[in-house]
């Protein structure tokens, strides 16, 4: 029994544990949410993991299932501590499969989603070592688990209006949505999870399995299940719409010239011509640069788009004008060591590349490990 031996405020509140002896159908049903209410209060996760474990073996599930199941973490049986997946997230396993042993009256579509979910864990590569640390929670699960806890929210107000015959409107669970500590991205989450029903019961009509999970409702019934559920996950997708107008634009980070240019290829220095290159930190921001391929032994001259710098992106150079840029090949090497040993203006070296007579190409902005960085401007 759940936390039985303690007699603190809580449990004078609560009381014993629910049981299902001797109750007719009207009062189990009546009986369910309050007894969801009181596992949510006062089930341990390590009493979360025991119940699963005898709802497998009351199942008659495989030795190797039992196995991977015991070696999990008691917070995986719990909500919101499950990886979040197909079929997982907003499934307390721990709760319902002790409902289902208690012989509590749980629906079949959610034992049949409490089977997806044990099925996942089982699969999955999440059993724990029990001598390995743990990691602490990361953002992610920081507000994975919150999004879950106000799901949780929303499930019970669902299970009421179920066990209602949906008698009850479900209004409750909008007003879980619109509170202020629901954010956006908790919403992206409770919408996939409603989702998620919305298309098994969309699906029961063609799905056997599916189709008797939800034998138990009416057509009545299932219409306004789904009227429902299209309306919490529209509502959900109005919170993140305005979230998103709301939001002030993220401030983006600014990179040093240096952080740019970090991965660019090029040739330091080249004794042949006593040259030496300038740093590839130097392109970024500048309007004009030209650039010596010692292998190929071709000239490069690249120029601005009006209004934009030059910058790098890998080894590539971006924002250069290809009308405007030029490429030659140089035959007498002995032109580049007299010009360039020095710095030269810009006019000078125009004329110097417009004065080569070879054919003139298109240059790729490319660098790589045989290119030198001869003046920037």
């Amino acid at each position: 029994m759940a936390k039985k031996s303690k007699k603190n405020i809580e449990d004078h509140h609560w009381g014993e544990e629910p049981t299902w002896n001797d109750l007719s159908e009207d009062q189990a049903n009546s009986k369910y949410a309050f007894a969801l209410n009181w596992y949510n209060y006062m089930a341990s996760d390590s009493e979360k993991k025991k119940w699963v474990l005898e709802y497998a073996r009351k199942r008659r599930m495989k030795e190797e299932v039992l196995k991977k199941l015991g070696s999990l973490d008691p917070k995986k049986f719990s909500i919101g501590y499950n990886e979040v997946s197909e079929d997982d997230l907003g499934m307390d396993t721990g709760i319902y499969a002790r409902l289902i042993c208690q012989g509590a009256p749980v629906p079949k579509e959610r034992e049949l989603k409490l089977k997806k979910c044990l099925a996942h864990l089982v699969s999955s590569k999440n059993t724990d070592d029990p001598n390995a640390p743990h990691d602490a929670p990361n953002i992610q699960d920081h507000i994975r688990n919150k999004a879950s806890g106000i799901l949780a929210d929303i499930l019970n107000v669902e299970e009421r209006m179920i066990h209602s015959h949906f008698k009850e409107d479900g209004r409750d669970a909008i007003l879980v949505v619109k509170r202020e500590e629901t954010k956006g991205i908790h919403c992206k989450y409770i919408k996939d999870e409603l989702s998620k029903t919305l298309n098994e019961i969309e699906l029961s009509a063609r799905d056997k399995e599916l189709k008797e999970a939800y034998s138990s409702y009416s057509k009545q019934e299932l219409k306004k299940y789904v009227a429902w559920l299209k309306e919490m996950i529209n509502e959900c997708e109005l919170k993140m719409m305005n979230v998103s107008r709301t939001r002030k634009p993220r401030r983006r980070k600014v990179k040093s010239a240096e952080e740019i240019a970090r991965k660019a290829q090029f040739q330091e220095s080249f004794s042949e011509l006593g040259l030496k290159s300038m740093p590839a930190s130097s392109i970024v921001g500048s309007s004009c640069i030209v650039l010596y391929n010692t292998h190929a032994r071709e000239l490069q001259m690249l120029q601005s788009f009006p209004g934009q710098e030059l910058t790098i992106k890998g080894t590539t150079i971006l924002n250069f004008d290809p009308s405007k840029s030029v490429r030659k090949k140089v035959r007498k090497p002995e032109i580049i060591r007299t010009n360039f040993s020095k710095k030269l203006p810009i006019t000078k070296v125009k004329a110097l590349i417009e004065n080569i007579k070879t054919k003139s190409s298109s240059p790729n902005g490319r660098l790589n490990k045989y290119t030198m960085i001869l003046s920037v401007f």
